[in-house]
């Protein structure tokens, strides 16, 4: 299935900054690349929504990786699915395991 940004965006991004955007233009992209930066930024906001502080790019990607959620990302990953679907077979994991 070919997909575009706009497939991992949706309307939350519609006329607004957007930071995957931003890493498309930098360093190029793969699907996989952008379904776990996807996974990731809902990771973020929910793990700073818990904290009531915004952890930051590099924390959330350090405890992505820490809680085994990259891990649990390259054993989930189906293309034709979307990454908050994604995200929800990882934090399910995590909460069942």
């Amino acid at each position: 299935m070919n997909h575009t940004i706009e497939d991992f965006c949706g309307e939350e991004c519609q006329g607004k900054y957007c930071l995957l955007k931003e890493f498309a233009k930098h360093i190029g992209h793969s699907h996989k690349t952008f379904a776990q930066m996807a996974c990731i930024e809902i990771f973020k906001y929910e793990e700073s929504a818990a904290r009531n502080d915004d952890i930051g790019w590099d924390e959330a990607m350090i405890l992505w990786v820490q809680r085994g959620h990259a891990k649990q990302f390259a054993e989930v990953y189906n293309s034709d699915i979307s990454p908050r679907q994604i995200y929800k077979q990882i934090t399910q994991q995590t909460v069942t395991t």
